[in-house]
């Protein structure tokens, strides 16, 4: 039996700050039906592929959590997707994500999303890839704060540089001093 999870990219940061707590956050963008990242687990006669090394560290954490690492035995994890590396929208996060959705499912370990969300923010800052909704997340921890509603809008996606790639673990953001307060009148305006 072949066992399947789809998690969407989500296009766009609205808003990414720092609150008064010291932590930081983004207001989740869209998410885009077109891009994708798809984890199949299906038996390893069907061929073995080599998963990246963050979707790895995600297998290795799951079992250690959720399951013993025999579970999989006679198992393989395809990852297959379209969503652009290195240039910062979610593809990480997607394929992380997947893949701990499919193993979730398989294992029926019964990890809700934000379980999920929060795994895979031990491995790096993620994104809310399986919400629909548009939140207040927390990268760093895997938290959904709240959902925001806001105005129909379109998002337009372009590649201003198309050469270059984002390291996102290496990002890091500097916030003056009166920023906290201004980002928390903000999120609750």
């Amino acid at each position: 039996m072949t066992y399947s999870a789809k998690t969407f990219a989500r296009i766009g940061e609205l808003i990414q700050g720092i609150l008064p707590d010291g932590n930081t956050f983004l207001v989740s963008g869209f998410s885009s039906p077109a891009l994708y990242a798809e984890a199949i687990l299906e038996d390893e006669t069907v061929g073995k592929s080599e998963l990246p090394a963050k979707t790895r560290q995600a297998v290795s954490l799951f079992l250690k959590e959720y399951g013993p690492p025999a579970a999989l035995s006679g198992k393989s994890i395809r990852l297959t997707g379209n969503i652009p590396q290195g240039k910062g929208l979610a593809s990480s996060s997607a394929d992380i994500l997947s893949v701990l959705s499919v193993m979730n499912n398989y294992l029926r370990a019964g990890c809700t999303p934000d379980d999920l969300y929060r795994l895979a923010a031990r491995i790096e800052p993620t994104d809310p890839c399986l919400s629909q909704d548009i939140v207040v997340f927390r990268q760093q921890s895997g938290i959904a704060d709240r959902e925001i509603a806001l105005p129909p809008m379109t998002l337009l996606y372009f590649d201003a540089a198309p050469g270059m790639q984002v390291d996102t673990i290496q990002v890091s953001r500097s916030y003056p001093a009166g920023a906290p307060a201004f980002y928390r009148r903000l999120l609750d305006r």
